[in-house]
């Protein structure tokens, strides 16, 4: 329908009334919602026009040659040689997206039936790439926290589907052998490829937004232990495939394809015979995985089995209701020995609660996990281990406050507390109108003592003196004083206040108080009074005078009353 001149009018009324700040507003969340890897431009390979260019490029490379002096049955260059090419191009270019167009698809199911080494070359140069550009990433991504990171989702999705369809080229063996190729060419293609993924550690790195089961590795793992139980393996391929499948982490799922594979070749067997022959299959690859030490993958494996003999050969109906009950008996026995040998040699016991700590034999720990599995029996199999609690560092705790702390400490004088005696000028001073008084070298140390918290009875003789101590290196620190019930009522006797003093027993005291002190000078022997205090007469210079105090619970009206402190 053509426009109109009114159709030309109305449009140019809508852009004279939105304004160039809310065009650009629109123009912005437009280009915002296209997600991040469409943000480029695309590749002319990706066009839907040429979807047959490499197909026809490669017909071109490998065509007879036209000349009389030459067959017709002989090829320019050979299929191995144009792959090659291609991935030296790709693995150039800045680009990633024509590994998932459609013409490389295309390529990859020719080059599949008809050259099955560059096939398995073409799966070698996409692994190449995530490889490339995930580190590439990790490497900004250190840098910058805020970089924006390649997604490498689709071509680890293409690279998971190529690699299934390898393991089917494999196990099947009809694409190799009828395109006339060698089976050697084939394998070592293939354990060259494997190579490439463990040294981009392709095995042991999973996507989780690509599929909540299976991933790159699990197909990897799948490949490797096809390679292992099938081809003849040379001393060093055997030692690269024990390797790489030591590092990964398989979960339930991880042989599905496999088990598919060994259920798939049992069909033409009898009905009566499925479940016999699928089981003697599945012990000769257990046994294999053992032989290798290789537990983690057996108990994978038979756990997948069990799923597949539960979902697949049950419904289908392989055998009558009492050899399903039998065989299934069976698998989950086998279950529970490989989960055993995998995460330790405490098996449970039959109609215990606990189980049984006794060792079965010695399992080679395998990567010091031999104690990271434990048997729970609420739920009946092997969980994770709670690692230890670790006990968090307080923030004050930190080494330059640590530091500060022991700097400060080592040049401040350590001033220590006196031991108390039981001398008589100790109890007769103590009910003194002056309940505590400091010489004058510790008057003049008063702001020291207050914040060491170290509080002690002073006098003019040996007995009560304050002594300072010197630091004699950064490691001699003062004992840190802890706080309990004895040095506090410690410190309330010694601070107390007598508001009423009683002059009597002041002037007897001072008037014995001199010649007590000579009896008891050369007494230092600590000693601490427990039971209640006993009075004297007061001529007797060994025996104390005790006094009347205004404390009715009397806790702190004498200085035998308060604890000694060690």
């Amino acid at each position: 329908m053509p426009l109109k001149e009114e159709d030309l009018a109305e449009c140019s009324g809508d852009e004279e009334s939105m304004d160039e700040d809310e065009v650009m507003k629109l123009v912005d969340e437009i280009y915002e919602s296209v997600p991040l890897h469409y943000r480029k431009l695309g590749i002319p390979l990706s066009h839907p026009a040429h979807i047959g260019f490499l197909t026809d490029l490669h017909l071109l490379w490998v065509g007879p040659n036209k000349k009389p002096s030459h067959p017709e049955t002989v090829k320019l260059f050979p299929d191995l040689a144009f792959v090659k090419s291609l991935i030296e191009v790709f693995l150039v270019s800045e680009t990633s997206g024509f590994w998932t167009c459609k013409a490389v698809n295309k390529l990859a199911k020719k080059l599949k039936t008809q050259h099955f080494p560059s096939f398995v070359y073409l799966v070698m140069g996409l692994a190449q790439t995530i490889m490339k550009l995930e580190t590439k990433d990790r490497r900004k991504s250190e840098k910058n926290k805020d970089t924006n990171n390649e997604n490498t989702d689709g071509l680890r999705q293409r690279l998971m589907t190529w690699t299934n369809q390898l393991f089917d080229a494999l196990s099947s063996r009809a694409d190799c052998l009828s395109a006339g190729e060698v089976l050697s060419d084939s394998y070592d293609a293939t354990i060259a490829l494997l190579r490439i993924m463990r040294e981009g550690r392709l095995h042991a790195t999973r996507k989780t937004t690509i599929s909540p089961q299976l991933d790159v590795p699990d197909s990897i793992i799948t490949i490797s232990t096809y390679a292992l139980f099938t081809f003849p393996t040379a001393v060093a391929n055997l030692q690269a495939l024990l390797e790489l499948l030591q590092q990964t982490s398989p979960i339930t799922a991880t042989f599905s394809k496999l088990i598919a594979w060994l259920s798939s070749c049992e069909i033409e067997i009898p009905t009566q015979n499925f479940l016999s022959h699928f089981v003697s299959q599945l012990r000769t690859f257990s046994i294999m995985l053992q032989s290798y030490c290789l537990l983690n993958l057996d108990a994978s494996f038979w756990a997948c089995a069990l799923n597949h003999f539960e979902n697949v050969v049950v419904v289908g109906k392989h055998g009558t209701s009492q050899d399903v009950g039998v065989y299934r008996k069976i698998l989950i026995q086998a279950v529970d020995e490989a989960e055993e040998r995998c995460f330790g040699s405490q098996r449970p016991t039959i109609g215990s609660s606990t189980p049984d700590m006794t060792r079965q034999g010695n399992i080679e720990k395998r990567g010091g996990q031999d104690n990271e599995w434990e048997w729970e029996e609420m739920v009946g199999c092997w969980i994770r281990k709670s690692p230890p609690q670790k006990k968090q560092r307080k923030g004050h705790e930190s080494p330059i406050f640590l530091r500060r702390l022991l700097r400060k400490r080592a040049t401040a004088p350590i001033v220590s507390r006196p031991e108390r005696s039981t001398s008589a000028s100790s109890i007769f001073s103590s009910a003194s109108t002056t309940i505590f008084s400091r010489s004058p070298s510790t008057q003049s140390s008063a702001t020291l003592t207050e914040h060491s918290d170290v509080i002690s009875d002073t006098d003019d003789d040996t007995d009560n003196a304050v002594t300072f101590c010197p630091s004699t290196g950064p490691h001699a620190l003062p004992k840190r004083r802890v706080s309990n019930f004895a040095s506090i009522l410690a410190d309330a006797q010694i601070n107390r206040t007598v508001l009423h003093p009683k002059l009597n027993s002041a002037h007897v005291i001072s008037g014995n108080s001199i010649s007590l002190r000579k009896v008891t000078a050369g007494f230092q022997t600590p000693f601490r009074r427990v039971g209640p205090s006993i009075s004297a007469p007061r001529r007797e210079p060994s025996t104390p005078i005790i006094l009347p105090s205004d404390d009715s619970l009397d806790l702190f009206a004498y200085a035998t009353s308060s604890p000694t402190h060690v």
